[in-house]
Formats: structure tokens, C-alpha cells, sequence
């Protein structure tokens, strides 16, 4: 593999091969976070690759990143389900200090994917009682929930599919979760409340750029029904691979 320089504490890795080690495609996408860029190696060379030994690059790569910063919290993806009877396939990743943007200040271009992010509504929990997965509960959820808020979320895949016959390719939110479901940052909401003050059935999101309205959407399409039920996968999910919601 071809090594270059890098502002992390190990060479990381530009290329890959189909012999690279969880470790080498671990530093391939830190390379490729630190670049701010997009890589085709990972689907060139595993196109096939599987769910567990995507979750294990991922923490491989926390456990580099909180050897100089703190996680945060995590995040869901693909957990939007307009229709409750079409499946979905959730996926988990982290947030790390670094990640988090304050509210109404410029995001520099910096943290971009090639100058660019897609923008996504979210609901933030803070939790104040710790859920151990894997039976976890709608009512040990509401009962861990200290608040609530809105935040916007930046999200850019850096893995590409390879080739040029599809934009898709197999096992694509497996490719996703070791790009850390394409979290670029997020900015929280400043304005906190706890659940009872809010009703999910009827909590809709509007976005706009420079006051043009965009698109809407509902919080009642989170895994089908509401928000909680997306804390509530995440903490039994959690727990196959090794992690606990705290």
C-alpha cells in the first residue's frame, strides 16, 4: 500500500487492496476524512463487504479519534420510513467534538466533502439514565430522556461507488457504516424541551435556503412512528457490537 503523509499520528493509507487489513481500510478513510475527499477503494476492493467487519473499521477508527478528542454521542441513518410497511436498514455511527458546529456561524469549506454536504433534520435525546441493551423499551427510552432538541446534521459520503454503470452498490450501508454513516457535523438546537412537551404525530421539519422554502417532512417517519423508536433500535443495536447507549 502506498503510504503518504498525513496530520494524524500514523501514516495513513491512500490505496487499498483486496488483502488490506481492517486496520489499513481504517487509516484508508481517515486519509480520506483528513483530505476531505472521496475514495473508490473501499467498493473496488470490497464490494461484498459484510456488516460485522464494517462495524469493526468503524471502531477502529473511534478508538483513533478518542485518543485526542471525546465522543459525543451517535447518530442513526437510514432510519426514514414515510410507508411503515417498506423495510428499512438502519445503521449507527458516532460524533465527536470536532463534529459539532455552534448554530448561525459560517461552516468552512474545510469541512466539506469536495466543497460540499447534503443537510438533513434530525431530533437530538439527552439521556440521563444509561440503556443497556438488548431489550431496551419505549417507555425505558421516555424514562431516560432528560431533552430534546432540533439540529441540522451535514452529511457526504467519501466512499464512492466504483464504476460507472450504477450509482448504487452492494451492501451500500455497509459502506456506509465504515464511513461513519457519512457524518460530516452537526449543530444542536439551542432551544431544549423535555418530551412531554412535545408531540411527534404532528412535529413537522421545513427546511429553506436564504428564506426559500425547500421541502417538509414529518418526525412521525422515523422508523416508521416517531423518534423514540429510533433511540429504542439504537440501544439494543448497540450491544452486537460491543457498545451501550449511556
Amino acid at each position: 500500500d502506498e503510504v503518504v503523509e498525513s496530520t494524524f499520528d500514523q501514516p495513513a493509507v491512500s490505496t487499498l487492496t483486496p488483502e488490506s487489513t481492517d486496520e489499513d481500510i481504517m487509516q484508508h478513510m481517515l486519509w480520506v476524512m483528513d483530505n476531505q475527499t472521496t475514495s473508490t477503494e473501499l467498493t473496488r476492493h470490497f464490494p461484498n463487504l459484510d456488516r460485522a467487519r464494517a462495524y469493526n473499521i468503524q471502531s477502529l477508527r473511534l478508538e483513533h479519534q478518542e485518543q485526542t478528542e471525546a465522543r459525543v454521542g451517535w447518530k442513526i441513518g437510514w432510519s426514514n420510513q414515510p410507508d411503515p410497511s417498506v423495510a428499512i436498514d438502519p445503521a449507527f455511527g458516532h460524533i465527536m467534538v470536532s463534529d459539532v458546529f455552534k448554530p448561525g456561524l459560517e461552516v468552512s469549506l474545510d469541512h466539506l466533502i469536495n466543497g460540499k454536504t447534503g443537510l438533513e433534520a434530525e431530533i437530538v435525546f439527552w439521556l440521563e439514565k444509561d440503556l443497556p441493551g438488548p431489550t431496551v423499551t419505549r417507555e425505558d427510552v421516555i424514562d431516560a430522556t432528560a431533552e430534546v432538541a432540533g439540529a441540522i446534521e451535514l452529511v457526504e459520503p467519501r466512499v464512492a461507488a466504483f464504476g460507472s454503470d450504477s450509482l448504487y452498490w452492494p451492501n451500500r450501508h455497509n459502506h456506509g457504516i465504515a464511513d461513519n454513516v457519512w457524518h460530516v457535523g452537526v449543530m444542536f438546537g439551542s432551544t431544549r424541551v423535555s418530551l412531554d412537551e412535545i408531540d411527534f404525530t404532528t412535529e413537522t421539519v421545513a427546511v429553506a435556503v436564504n428564506d426559500e422554502p425547500m421541502l417538509e417532512g414529518s418526525m412521525s417517519w422515523t422508523m416508521g412512528r416517531d423518534p423514540i423508536e429510533g433511540v429504542v433500535w439504537l440501544a439494543n443495536e448497540m450491544l452486537t457490537y460491543g457498545f451501550q447507549l449511556s
